[in-house]
């Protein structure tokens, strides 16, 4: 890494360097913006937060859904009451095995990656679902690894069910299969007073 110039690193450094990279980048005063799977481990999650705070640099993990100007449009109508008592979230994301990550990528691996799907890729949308509803007080999971591309661990089915800290629940699905659904991409949010639901389809943007 050349930490001599820019004063921000965005590090699509992937998962096999993210010990080493950030936290230099860190302790050379750099702000950060770090790509997901922030670390295969809890640990290695906590020592990039210890390094950035020793720094007193900026540390962000590019969850990118909620910056969208759909998900601020959403965010400001449940704030300001738009759909009465928000009581319930989904979210399902399906995404090709083989094709975009190929046997063999560091996504597909348990140990590299920390992960499959859910840590990689699903991630973007738990992000989404505690940026409007808050933080999560309880999960329930299964996780699968049925793909021959996903090794060490890393699963490529999802199915959770989660409480949030206000009261409501949700559900999020995931999923790396070689059979797509039409919608690969939907999210739906249950208020007192309303209903709102999307898919990939919409704009993101």
């Amino acid at each position: 890494l050349d930490l001599s110039e820019d004063p921000v690193l965005a590090k699509p450094l992937r998962v096999g360097l993210l010990g080493a990279g950030p936290i230099a980048a860190a302790e050379a005063g750099k702000h950060l913006l770090c790509e997901t799977a922030m670390a295969p481990t809890l640990s290695g999650c906590q020592a990039m937060i210890d390094a950035a705070d020793a720094a007193e640099v900026t540390l962000m993990i590019a969850q990118n859904l909620r910056f969208s100007r759909t998900a601020m449009a959403i965010k400001h109508l449940i704030d300001r009451g738009g759909l009465g008592e928000i009581q319930a979230v989904r979210a399902h994301a399906s995404f090709g095995a083989g094709t975009s990550n190929p046997q063999g990528h560091w996504a597909n691996d348990g140990r590299r990656a920390g992960g499959g799907i859910l840590m990689t890729h699903s991630i973007h949308h738990v992000d989404l679902l505690r940026f409007f509803l808050g933080n999560v007080r309880r999960v329930v999971a299964v996780c699968r690894s049925v793909q021959r591309e996903m090794v060490n661990g890393a699963e490529d089915l999802i199915a959770a069910t989660v409480e949030f800290e206000s009261g409501a629940i949700g559900a999020v699905f995931s999923s790396q299969s070689r059979f797509l659904v039409p919608d690969a991409m939907s999210c739906a949010i249950f208020g007192s007073e309303g209903t709102l639901a999307g898919s990939g389809r919409d704009r993101q943007d």
